[in-house]
C-alpha cells in the first residue's frame, strides 16, 4: 500500500504498485499548488520588505534610503547609535553604543541644558558657565584679586578698569587725598572734607603808630589806605613814613621849615590900609604839619622881574615889577601893609596873593 509525505501529502507508490496515471497527476497538482502558494507568499514578503525598507528609511531619514539592503540599513543605524551615545556622554550622560536605540533615545531626556542670561563677560576669565545659548560658556571678565590697582583723583572723571575686585585693600584702591582743611576756604569740600579758611572779602586798612596783624584767611581783593599828606615835606628831615624820607627842617630847636614849587591860581581881594580893594593872582598850599608864622613866595614873570611875597601871621609884604606895586611894610613911613579878605589863611598852609598873571610858576617856604 502506497505512503505519502509528510508535508504535502503526496502519494509515493512502493516497488510493487503499478504506475497509476491518476495519482502521478494528483502529485503534480498538489504540488504546483504548494509552488504557487510558496511563490505567492515570497512574493508578498518581497513586497512587505521593499515596503518596510521604505517606511524604516523614511522614519529614519538620511543617511538611511528605502534603496539599502538592510545589511546597509543595520549599519547605518549603528553608525547613528554610536553617534548617539557619543554625544550623550559628552553632555555629561553615561551611554553606550551597544544599547538599544530606545535606550539611547531615553536617556537624552537626562542631558542638563543651559539657561540664564549672563554673558561672558560677566563672569571671571576662565570660569565656565550655562546660559541660553548652552552649557561650557567660558567667561572673560578679568580678575583683579591681587592686582593692586590704584586710582590717583584728580580734577577730571577717571575710569575704573574693568574687572572683579574681592574688597582688600591688595585687589585695588582709590589713593588717600590729604586735605589740609586750613587751607581750602570755607563752605568748599574736597574729597569729603570741608575747608576751615575764613573767607575775609576786600577789607580795608587804615596803617596806624604800631603794627597790625593780618588775620589767616582769604582775601579777595581790598586796600591799604593811602594819605596825600605822606609827602617829604611834611616829615621831618632823616625821618622815613612808609618809605618817604622826610626833608622838614625845624627852625629853633623843634621849629618845622617846608618848601615847594606851585603854580598862580584865581585872584584873591585884599586891602591896603588906603582901603583900597585889590584883586591878584593867589598861591595855595594845603596839608602841611604845622601852621607857618612866615611865609616867603619867590616867583618871576616873562621878562625875569623878580616878585616876592613875604606874610608873617597877619602881615603881607609884596614886592612886585616896577609898573605893579611897592614894597608892603608894617611901619608907616610912606610904605603900607595890605589886609586879606575872605580865603587868605595861614593854617595847615595858606593862600596869598602873588603878582603877575594865573599860571605862573612860583617858590615857597614856610616857616612855623
Amino acid at each position: 500500500m502506497p505512503t505519502t509525505t509528510t508535508n504535502y501529502g503526496l502519494q509515493k507508490p512502493t516497488d510493487s504498485d503499478t504506475a497509476d496515471i491518476a495519482v502521478i497527476n494528483g502529485n503534480m497538482d498538489t504540488i504546483d499548488t504548494k509552488i504557487k502558494e510558496a511563490m505567492d507568499k515570497a512574493d508578498q514578503a518581497f513586497q512587505q520588505a521593499n515596503s518596510g525598507k521604505t517606511d524604516i528609511a523614511s522614519v529614519v531619514g538620511s543617511p538611511v534610503t528605502s534603496g539599502d539592503t538592510f545589511p546597509q540599513i543595520k549599519t547605518k543605524l549603528q553608525t547613528i547609535k554610536d553617534t548617539m551615545a557619543a554625544n550623550l556622554t559628552a553632555k555629561g550622560v553615561t551611554a553606550l553604543a551597544s544599547e538599544t536605540m530606545t535606550a539611547l533615545a531615553g536617556k537624552i531626556s537626562s542631558i542638563i541644558r543651559g539657561s540664564g542670561n549672563a554673558q561672558h563677560g560677566d563672569v571671571l576669565s576662565g570660569k565656565t558657565f550655562s546660559n541660553d545659548s548652552g552649557p561650557g560658556q567660558i567667561g572673560i571678565m578679568a580678575n583683579k584679586v591681587g592686582s593692586g590697582t590704584v586710582i590717583t583723583p584728580s580734577g577730571s572723571d577717571q575710569t575704573i578698569p574693568q574687572g572683579y575686585y574681592g574688597g582688600a585693600a591688595g585687589d585695588g584702591k582709590v589713593a588717600a587725598v590729604i586735605v589740609p582743611t586750613a587751607n581750602v576756604l570755607t563752605g568748599t569740600t574736597i574729597a569729603g572734607q570741608t575747608g576751615t579758611m575764613p573767607n575775609r572779602g576786600a577789607p580795608t586798612i587804615t596803617p596806624g603808630t604800631t603794627d597790625q596783624g593780618i588775620p589767616a584767611g582769604y582775601y579777595s581783593g581790598g586796600i591799604i589806605k593811602g594819605d596825600t599828606d605822606l609827602i617829604e615835606s611834611n616829615i621831618r628831615q632823616g625821618r622815613d613814613i612808609f618809605g618817604v624820607v622826610g626833608s622838614l627842617i625845624p627852625l629853633n630847636g623843634e621849629k618845622k621849615w617846608a618848601s615847594g614849587t606851585a603854580t598862580s591860581g584865581g585872584g584873591i581881594a585884599f586891602m591896603s590900609n588906603t582901603n583900597t580893594s585889590i584883586n591878584t593872582a593867589r598861591i595855595t598850599v594845603t596839608g602841611l604839619s604845622f601852621s607857618p608864622s612866615l611865609v616867603v613866595i619867590l616867583g618871576s614873570d616873562l621878562t625875569d622881574a623878580i616878585r616876592v611875597t613875604v606874610a608873617r601871621t597877619s602881615y603881607i609884604y609884596y614886592l612886585g615889577a616896577s609898573n605893579y606895586a611897592h614894597i608892603f611894610t608894617t611901619d608907616g613911613s610912606g610904605n603900607y601893609y595890605v589886609r586879606l579878605e575872605g580865603t587868605a589863611t595861614m593854617t595847615n598852609g595858606f593862600v596869598l596873593p602873588v603878582t603877575g598873571a594865573v599860571g605862573l610858576s612860583f617858590t615857597w617856604f614856610a616857616y612855623e
